[in-house]
């Protein structure tokens, strides 16, 4: 089922901090330290919830398919939520100069319903339980609030999304999403921006 939230309400979420890395591969970030996610068969008896947080982008994308992959191999649900903020160019759209404001929004809305429903659609083809929250507002804010409603053990999102959509993911959010997660956060960069396997680290994001 998914949700709208109204523009003009945030959602609340934790101020516990949480160091930030970036990698050439995906990893967790919990505590002081990245870590891989520990995997499990499909028949896991601590089955949960994973949030992936996705605007449409590359690198989303690939945030999609690692969720998928660890939903699949762990028999958690996935619960995909896609955040914008009003009227702040979040997706890239051009509009025509004097477009009404009513059709400025419903545009927005349309672009994310569709964005949402392609993960939903995606994760689905995998044989992976999905729910889905489309919400307007602060991304963070919103991101993290979902996680801790459904008790996520894990949120994944895309950074440095660059492509035909101005993602709202290029670092400041999924930064900010990790400051203020209380629970592991995963932080997957686009494919063109990974490090050649034997090249990859770690390293404390700057």
């Amino acid at each position: 089922m998914t949700h709208a939230a109204d523009p003009r309400n945030g959602g609340e979420a934790s101020t516990e901090r949480v160091p930030a890395y970036r990698c050439g591969k995906p990893a967790t970030v919990s505590g002081s330290q990245p870590m891989p996610l520990p995997r499990a068969g499909p028949q896991a008896a601590t089955m949960g919830v994973i949030v992936l947080a996705t605007d449409g982008s590359e690198a989303a994308g690939a945030a999609l398919e690692e969720a998928i992959a660890l939903a699949r191999e762990t028999g958690d649900t996935l619960a995909v939520i896609t955040v914008w903020r009003a009227l702040q160019d979040d997706f890239g759209l051009v509009f025509p100069p004097g477009a009404p404001l009513e059709a400025l929004l419903d545009a927005e809305r349309l672009h994310a319903e569709a964005t949402l429903a392609g993960a939903v659609a995606r994760a689905g083809e995998e044989g992976v339980e999905v729910e889905a929250r489309l919400a307007a507002g602060d991304p963070a804010t919103m991101i993290c609030a979902f996680a801790d409603e459904v008790g996520a053990r894990l949120i994944a999102m895309g950074t440095r999304g660059h492509g035909h959509v101005v993602s709202v993911f290029v670092g400041s959010v999924s930064a900010a999403v990790v400051k203020q997660a209380r629970r592991p956060v995963m932080i997957v960069p686009a494919p063109a921006a990974r490090r050649p396997v034997h090249a990859r680290r770690a390293v404390a994001a700057r």
